[in-house]
């Protein structure tokens, strides 16, 4: 199975890159803040399209105070509630994330939520449900966009690293396929390459930390340490990669090309490259025992979605007693 062992090896070695990938664009999220920007973002539309307009007349006629009032309710949504009270929540310690319930519950202590609680309960009720399915649909908007730009620094992140450690996959290919000792090194690790994917999906994946500033940076550093340590570490591995063995002088306009085609592959992210080692590994081991493929995807059962609250919920969690 030198063919099957050599598509393994590079599989395997693919995963590693994609993690290193990942870390990248995880730095990129962090040095820019883009997650606590589109939320921000998200709760400005909501409040100029549906709050807003509920502010007293005299307040909105007088442009201080109500920027004022669209400040503090900007500043009471965002705030981190874990955090000692201060005057001032520096732009890296802002929430990134709120559910509907968190959000009226939140709602509800602002200059407009404490308007709104002063409706009638049939008016109230309409308003309240009507402020959650807005929520709901910018929020399911802005995950989308959010995906999508995900995946899009996802594939700028592999391109980079592809051309910045000279990745090709047809020559890493070629190399498992003519050194079948090198790829049994690289799947006898197939282990340690898997668990080193899982945490740093785990990583990326879980909501970030609220820090302080300083300690914020300091996870900025501790990202690009990780992939300067993990690129050290597959070049340790002896792979075909990096521009000490292949200087730019020795590379055609097909290498290049190769480069390209392994920074879009790289781009494909860990999940993928997960997926398609526990794949060729289950087929590994059904031609090497004879026996059936294991049925495990590798994946946790989805959760069961729970009931979404009824408007008496909703109103109650407005007014602070649900």
């Amino acid at each position: 199975m030198p063919l099957l062992d050599a598509s393994l090896a590079l599989a395997l070695t693919m995963l590693a890159l994609a993690s290193v990938s990942s870390l990248l664009v995880e730095v990129v999220h962090r040095v820019l803040r883009l997650r606590p920007a589109g939320l921000k973002k998200m709760l400005e539309r909501l409040y100029e399209r549906d709050l807003e307009p509920r502010i007293d007349q005299s307040l909105r006629d007088t442009l201080a105070k109500a920027e004022a009032v669209r400040q503090r309710f900007l500043d009471k949504m965002l705030a981190n509630p874990l955090l000692p009270d201060s005057k001032w929540q520096g732009p890296l310690r802002k929430l990134e994330k709120l559910s509907t319930e968190e959000f009226l519950r939140r709602l509800g202590q602002t200059e407009p939520g404490k308007h709104l609680r002063q409706m009638g309960e049939g008016e109230l009720k309409d308003v309240v449900d009507r402020l959650a399915r807005e929520f709901e649909m910018l929020g399911s908007a802005a995950s989308d966009f959010f995906t999508r730009r995900a995946k899009l620094l996802s594939v700028l992140a592999g391109i980079a690293l592809a051309f910045i450690a000279n990745i090709n996959a047809v020559r890493i290919f070629d190399h498992f396929t003519r050194d079948p000792q090198a790829a049994a090194a690289v799947i006898a690790q197939s282990e340690e390459f898997q668990e080193d994917w899982r945490e740093t999906e785990q990583r990326v994946t879980r909501a970030l930390p609220e820090l302080q500033q300083e300690e914020a940076v300091k996870q900025i550093q501790n990202g690009l340490q990780d992939v300067r340590a993990s690129l050290q570490s597959l070049g340790n591995r002896a792979l075909p990669i990096g521009y000490d063995r292949y200087p730019a002088s020795q590379n055609t306009p097909w290498s290049w090309l190769a480069v390209l085609l392994t920074g879009f592959l790289l781009g494909l992210g860990g999940p993928f490259w997960f997926q398609v080692v526990s794949r060729i590994l289950e087929l590994r081991r059904a031609l090497g025992s004879g026996g059936k493929p294991s049925t495990t995807s590798g994946t946790a059962p989805s959760a069961v979605a729970p009931e979404p609250p009824t408007t008496e919920q909703r109103v109650a969690m407005l007014n602070g007693t649900g």
